[in-house]
């Protein structure tokens, strides 16, 4: 019961936020954890069963409201891109440059002179994540999290998805 209070409450306050293209359909479709991990399948309905499921599609609202380009758009489309690709990332950002870092970039619409701004940046703050005593033992997810909070941080200062 507390969960349809709660459901109704959240309705009615999103109801009165002032977004035009806002639709309960695409926000739950395209944002928060459903979007995250259903990622379109079954027409986006899985994405609304998750994040009804998971906590009533407040974080799918949270984030609509807040960062609308977390729910889709380049940044989204660099988080799946690092966590696909992490590995080779990794590596690539050791060296300074690669492939994968390259197309990472271009996800995120950053241009040639941008690059090694964001580049170098990257480089910096990662080397400090590489000397946590934990680093080796940490799980793919949050190595790959961890990895999309430094890029995002240089690439929203300097490139042109910001």
């Amino acid at each position: 019961m507390l969960k349809y209070r709660i459901l109704a409450l959240l309705l009615s306050i999103f109801a009165y936020l002032p977004h035009a293209n806002a639709s309960l359909d695409g926000i739950y479709k395209g944002c928060g954890l459903g979007h995250w991990v259903a990622n379109g399948y079954a027409n986006g309905w899985l994405a609304v069963t998750t994040n009804v499921t998971w906590d009533l599609g407040t974080t799918a609202s949270i984030s609509y409201y807040s960062t609308p380009g977390s729910c889709s758009g380049p940044f989204y489309a660099a988080a799946q891109f690092i966590d696909r690709t992490y590995p080779e990332l990794e590596q690539e950002t050791v060296q300074g440059e690669g492939e994968h870092m390259l197309a990472m970039l271009n996800i995120l619409e950053c241009g040639q002179k941008e690059q090694k701004i964001v580049r170098q940046g990257i480089r910096s703050d990662f080397a400090k994540v590489l000397t946590n005593d934990n680093y080796a033992e940490m799980p793919h997810h949050e190595k790959a999290d961890s990895y999309y909070r430094i890029v995002a941080k240089h690439a929203s200062q300097q490139c042109a998805a910001s």
